[in-house]
């Protein structure tokens, strides 16, 4: 079966925190549930990566991508995943270890039809890709996977992170799921291809690109 159906369930920033909430949300049984997070500190060495938390979920860092220009990399990209047995509601936390960071942002998604056998939502995942500007200004990204677990059913969600306040646009035959701002410091975009394209695209205005890729294995 291919994978038919996805949400947005919350996006949300804010500033000079070293821990935020998101919203309450109800996660759907048997779907991944995807949490991207968008970091960036003004001080490179106090770039920290999150932990997450729910009430009876749990969560699993599956991409981490640190990047920068100059030398410092003072931004990341963090993606976890999970999967709920039954509808779950509350507020997820995500916390940085008592460190302040000055800008976070975060999108939670959902993605049905997928494999439920793993633990945590495991085997609805398959290839993973990441990558970004390597401190070049640019105005795309792609990324490609380099095989699909799910064959003809598999489907992609991608998360991007420019630096600058920009419009967002993906590839043809994506579509945008969610595009907002981190305050000051940057725009964010989540997108989602329910077929077995093996290419996600960002284009916006110039700045540092990052961004990351996963399979969605039916």
């Amino acid at each position: 079966m291919a994978i038919l159906n996805q949400g947005v369930l919350t996006s949300g920033a804010t500033t000079a925190t070293a821990s935020a909430v998101t919203a309450s949300v109800t996660l759907p049984e048997y779907t991944l549930i995807t949490l991207a997070v968008w970091t960036y500190n003004s001080t490179a060495a106090n770039l920290t990566t999150p932990s997450s938390s729910a009430s009876g979920v749990t969560f699993t860092q599956i991409a981490d991508r640190t990047f920068g220009s100059g030398g410092t990399n003072n931004r990341k990209l963090t993606v976890f995943r999970a999967m709920v047995t039954a509808d779950t509601t509350g507020a997820i936390t995500l916390d940085y270890s008592g460190v302040i960071q000055t800008n976070v942002g975060w999108n939670v998604s959902w993605d049905g039809s997928v494999d439920t056998s793993g633990v945590n939502g495991a085997s609805a995942v398959g290839d993973v890709v990441t990558s970004d500007s390597a401190g070049s200004n640019v105005t795309s990204l792609q990324l490609s996977m380099s095989g699909l677990l799910g064959g003809t059913n598999s489907g992609i969600r991608a998360w991007f992170f420019s630096s600058v306040a920009s419009v967002m646009s993906p590839r043809s035959g994506f579509t945008a799921s969610a595009d907002f701002a981190v305050p000051t410091n940057g725009e964010c975009q989540t997108q989602w291809r329910a077929d077995n394209d093996t290419e996600a695209n960002c284009t916006a205005s110039s700045g540092l690109l990052a961004g990351v890729a996963i399979e969605l294995v039916p």
